[in-house]
């Protein structure tokens, strides 16, 4: 549902994607919300949700979201704590920034 603080980005599969304002989540209901986070990790954020911040920087907002997505798979898919999926996760982003910088630089 959208509010004040969030606007609905896209549904994927059974999820929803929000983008939020990270300083309204940060100082009204968790301050230690950083970038993006799920209902997996994130008491406040509602089953089935994934929440990233709004970023000056569309290809950082892409990268946030597939490391929310590819962490809360891995959560919800295999039995690995959320540091384990979180470490996994952050390997894979660093690994799909080098590719995209690698194509950026050709073209």
């Amino acid at each position: 549902m959208e509010t004040d603080f969030k606007v609905l980005l896209i549904e994927l599969r059974d999820l929803t994607v929000y983008v939020v304002d990270g300083d309204y989540v940060r100082n009204n209901i968790c301050i230690e919300y950083c970038l993006g986070g799920h209902d997996l990790v994130y008491y406040f954020i509602p089953p089935k949700e994934i929440w990233i911040e709004l970023l000056p920087s569309k290809e950082d907002m892409f990268f946030n979201l597939y490391h929310e997505l590819t962490e809360r798979t891995i959560m919800e898919k295999d039995p690995l704590s959320y540091e384990q999926a979180h470490q996994y996760s952050s390997l894979v982003e660093k690994t799909f920034r080098v590719i995209f910088k690698s194509i950026q630089e050709l073209f």
